[in-house]
């Protein structure tokens, strides 16, 4: 289960520059994973600042409730990359969930990451029938409770770029769904067509689809989970902030 509650602690993690628009000006935002905030390395460094270059990370503490994400065994912990302040994933690494997400209705999930290949590169999911992820350059694919055939969303006006920040927005609205992304040559675009699929769809972690396998290429900077589709607005205001990160 997602805890929902805001100790004082977190608390004191979001209120600084809380003028600023943050994932958690929203009230729909369960879970959030901030970029710079609530690493700890294997060597218990919780300061970012402190970090070496390539060293591996525990967890990255959720900043709303509790529902950390961290892996148990050294050899599939991202690293720092401390060029970028953000986890690296190298395509063998991710993140997996204290608690699965079992989402049966709307929802938007956010990302600001960096890719460094194309190929079935994992951004969540839970297992072969729950998933989101870069299939190609111009295609993202999802499977939501085993569905088929996969919901493919095919961008015909544009590929994406290696080494490229992009926000990435994976939305569902009434069973509708949508993929969005700003960033490089990209406006809040809407990739593909929206595709229906109503099934519950399943989240176990981050970086993969989630059992360790088909694992990101790429980085991560910034990591929310809604549990309401996002309004255009909404989504502007979130393109902002990650944008600026």
């Amino acid at each position: 289960m997602l805890g929902l509650g805001i100790d004082i602690t977190k608390a004191c993690k979001v209120s600084a520059g809380s003028a600023a628009f943050l994932p958690s000006s929203i009230a729909s935002c369960k879970l959030w994973l901030q970029y710079q905030n609530g690493f700890t390395t294997v060597g218990g460094e919780t300061d970012w600042e402190r970090f070496n270059n390539n060293e591996l990370l525990i967890s990255w503490d959720d900043q709303i409730g509790s529902n950390n994400a961290g892996n148990a065994q050294n050899w599939q912990r991202p690293v720092w990359n401390k060029t970028f302040t953000a986890p690296q994933f190298l395509g063998t690494k991710h993140f997996d969930l204290d608690s699965p997400i079992n989402v049966v209705g709307d929802f938007t999930f956010s990302f600001r990451l960096k890719l460094g290949g194309f190929t079935n590169e994992g951004l969540l999911g839970n297992n072969s029938a729950n998933y989101f992820e870069i299939s190609s350059d111009n295609m993202f694919t999802a499977d939501i409770g085993g569905t088929s055939p996969d919901n493919v969303f095919i961008n015909d006006y544009g590929v994406l770029q290696i080494a490229v920040w992009y926000s990435v927005h994976f939305t569902r609205t009434a069973g509708i769904l949508t993929v969005h992304v700003d960033g490089g040559s990209f406006s809040d675009m809407q990739w593909g067509a929206a595709l229906t699929d109503t099934d519950v769809f399943t989240v176990a972690g981050i970086g993969s689809w989630g059992n360790g396998t088909q694992e990101l290429d790429g980085l991560i900077k910034d990591f929310s989970y809604f549990d309401q589709a996002l309004s255009g607005s909404e989504r502007a205001s979130m393109n902002t902030y990650l944008g600026g990160l």
